[in-house]
């Protein structure tokens, strides 16, 4: 009899300011075989959930209303942990922070969406070997 060896599912956090595009982006991953951990609308929510909850990655919108989401992206750099950049802007209208994450362009193919994350998580646990 074989057993199953069960893997854990890569956790994810979506921060995007846009309520509806953030559920989708989260059911999205979830059919992809991710785990969202959390939704997030703004930087201080973000954090927070950051705070509590570990996870392997995350899916950054830049422009969050008023504000960006530069400071999460500097908590996740210091916490070693990768994230993909989403933005209807060029990458050169981003924060210098975000400048070495992969960026994709609104609107966003799931594929493109779960690639890059895919991308990033690789990466990051070559760099942790």
């Amino acid at each position: 009899m074989q057993t199953e060896v069960k893997t854990a599912k890569p956790r994810i956090l979506v921060v995007d300011d846009e309520a509806i595009l953030a559920l989708s982006t989260a059911k999205d991953l979830e059919r992809a075989g991710f785990e969202v951990v959390a939704t997030a609308r703004s930087v201080t929510r973000a954090l927070a959930v950051i705070a509590q909850v570990a996870c392997d990655a995350a899916v950054l919108d830049v422009h969050l209303g008023k504000e960006t989401s530069e400071p999460i992206a500097q908590e996740l750099k210091f916490r070693g942990v990768p994230f993909v950049v989403v933005s209807g802007y060029s990458r050169s209208q981003i924060p210098p922070s975000m400048d070495d994450a992969p960026m994709l362009s609104k609107p966003i193919k799931v594929a493109a969406r779960v690639a890059a994350l895919n991308d990033s998580l690789s990466v990051s646990r070559l760099r942790s070997s």
